[in-house]
């Protein structure tokens, strides 16, 4: 993998304007080669969206690398919005009132109501449904943060300087 500098240092900046934080170059230096080991330029920009979008604090490398790679904290989300339908339609309420959760669902279900799965088949459900909502959820990040477009290149200063 290989994360090119002007692509760091584009959406590094955002995210120091974003978390209101400033590193020294070593920080940096050390960020952009733990980054670069696990990331390409395309998933660094969108782990930067996921974490603009949901993080409070400035991330750390390993949330930025799983964000990229697919966001655990994405399949987190999904497992318990999971959990929450499930014990809804055991207590024989709508699994959900959403209407795109609703579409994944049925994607999920391939077009079952949940309450007429069988039991044994809950768990494949279970997977394709945490792979929906994972990914709808990392879309919406990446999407929905038009702050993440570079308006100006900053090139890292190199170390041999």
């Amino acid at each position: 993998m290989t994360l090119s500098s002007t692509a760091f240092s584009a959406s590094w900046a955002i995210l120091c304007d974003r978390f209101n934080r400033q590193f020294n170059d070593a920080t940096v230096r050390i960020y952009h080669k733990t980054l670069s080991a696990e990331l390409t330029d395309e998933q660094f920009q969108k782990a930067c969206a996921a974490a603009f979008r949901f993080e409070v604090f400035f991330p750390t490398p390993q949330q930025l690398i799983e964000y990229g790679l697919g966001g655990r904290d994405a399949s987190s989300r999904a497992l318990k919005r999971w959990v929450e339908m499930m014990e809804a339609a055991q207590a024989g309420e709508t699994a959900t009132q959403d209407k795109l959760e609703r579409k994944l669902l049925m994607r999920a279900t391939n077009g079952q109501p949940l309450g007429s799965i069988p039991h044994k088949e809950l768990p494949w459900v279970e997977k394709a449904w945490v792979r929906l909502y994972t990914d709808h959820l990392m879309e919406l990040a990446q999407n929905n943060a038009p702050a993440l477009a570079p308006l100006t290149v900053q090139e890292l200063p190199n170390a041999s300087d």
